[in-house]
């Protein structure tokens, strides 16, 4: 709002005298509509009138403040312009601009406020189910309180003020279906942020005619050695792929590890290698239901997957066969694909029997990836839905038809390559991680 015409009188530069309270100061005399300005984030335009008895000029010492004309005649009303840009910068900032007549000058003091902001690290949080605290990364720049109906959690940092975070202590989930709460964030300003978490279960749904055979629900770590070998592969050694493969760990960095009922797979930079882990289960079977709960990475040149491929091959690839249940490349987010190879459909003859659909938020929220297979089908699904259908052909070919002996399965997460990095890699993704929540295997009951 503008204030009433007032008359600012100061004294030359360099005078030792107190400031005027009459009608001269120094050489000139300067009147302002308003010398003291406080604007909002918004960009916007402020008028002030200016009247001086000496021939005048303007500046300002700011470049988020402009000012037209850049000055006037003496003797005379002059409005300037004050253009002020948007704050974008979340904090207070105050600039000045200055009116000079002679060896007398006037300021307006323009002092504009940040935006408010609040935000949270994620929208929404998928976790294992046993016990474990989860922090909620927090940028804003003004207080805020955290509540939930919930009484399965607590909120441990109920209120803030600015940036921080907010710890939340789960219990663990020892019912049979998975749940989920709501954290409601309200600012000083009003806003209010919902952010979801939900835990799964540990029951397990076992398909009506089958039984669960083996399973992982990554609970312990030591079940990374009991039910699962590392891969010990060099850059190139397949697919052109860049990362190196290690067992589990790489000078102290771990590649692989169990947390919260979480199985983590990381692909980092350490020194001047990607290293990575690539898990294949000791055990084997021949036809199943094959199931996975799998959040994954992104970044241009991440490459997960989860997959099959024979126990003891019975010759080499591709006339060995191998089932993709799951892969995803970065460089094309959240596309989720399955496909079959053999001797006669693989992607090195481009004959490759494959399916591929978006699947919203593949990438950084959980989603259950399930094969069917028997001796006359295999077909793929992506939360119950079906994604991938290879029928046998009934030949008694293995050029088509090498799905009915013992598979592995192999989960792992690569780097570049012919296809994961088919557009370039992006190596301040890095590091990227790969969430395994379980993965199960059914057989039907004779």
């Amino acid at each position: 709002m503008l204030l009433p015409l007032l008359t600012i009188l100061l004294a030359a530069c360099g005078s030792d005298e107190p400031e005027a309270t009459g009608s001269q100061a120094g050489n000139a005399t300067i009147s302002l509509s308003d010398s003291e300005l406080s604007v909002g984030y918004e960009a916007q335009t402020l008028p002030v009138t200016v009247r001086s008895s000496a021939d005048w000029s303007v500046s300002s010492n700011v470049d988020w403040i402009t000012v037209s004309p850049s000055g006037g005649l003496k003797d005379r009303d002059t409005e300037i312009s004050i253009k002020v840009k948007e704050n974008d910068t979340h904090e207070q900032r105050v600039g000045t601009v200055t009116i000079k007549a002679g060896s007398s000058s006037a300021a307006v003091t323009v002092t504009q406020t940040p935006d408010m902001y609040f935000n949270v690290g994620k929208a929404s949080y998928s976790i294992g189910a046993k016990a474990q605290t989860i922090v909620i990364p927090i940028e804003s720049n003004q207080s805020w309180t955290a509540s939930s109906v919930s009484t399965w959690l607590t909120i441990d940092t109920p209120a803030g003020n600015g940036s921080g975070s907010c710890s939340i202590s789960v219990q663990e989930n020892d019912t049979p279906r998975e749940r989920t709460a709501t954290i409601e964030f309200v600012t000083a300003s009003g806003a209010r942020t919902p952010v979801d978490i939900t835990q799964f279960t540990d029951a397990i749904d076992v398909p009506d005619g089958y039984a669960l055979v083996w399973n992982d629900e990554f609970n312990d770590e030591s079940s990374l050695t009991e039910k699962w070998t590392y891969e010990v592969w060099d850059p190139g050694t397949v697919n052109n792929e860049l990362q190196r493969y290690v067992a589990g760990q790489y000078n102290g960095y771990k590649t692989a590890e169990v947390h919260d009922g979480i199985l983590t797979i990381t692909a980092r930079k350490v020194g001047s290698e990607v290293v990575s882990a690539r898990l294949n289960s000791r055990e084997h079977w021949t036809y199943g239901i094959i199931e996975a709960r799998l959040n994954l990475p992104s970044g241009r040149g991440t490459w997960p997957a989860f997959w099959m491929y024979p126990y003891q091959p019975d010759g080499n690839w591709p006339y060995c066969g191998e089932i993709d249940i799951m892969e995803e490349v970065g460089t094309v987010p959240d596309e989720v694909s399955s496909s079959i190879h053999c001797a006669s459909y693989n992607h090195v003859m481009q004959t490759q029997k494959t399916s591929a659909r978006m699947v919203d938020g593949a990438e950084g929220s959980f989603h259950v990836y399930r094969l069917e297979w028997d001796e006359n089908y295999i077909v793929t699904y992506v939360d119950g839905v079906e994604l991938f259908r290879f029928a046998n052909d009934k030949k008694g070919d293995r050029n088509t038809w090498p799905f009915d002996y013992d598979f592995k399965i192999i989960l792992n997460l690569a780097w570049g390559g012919d296809w994961g990095g088919m557009n370039g890699v992006d190596e301040s993704a890095l590091p990227v991680e790969y969430h395994i929540d379980y993965v199960r295997v059914f057989q039907k009951i004779r």
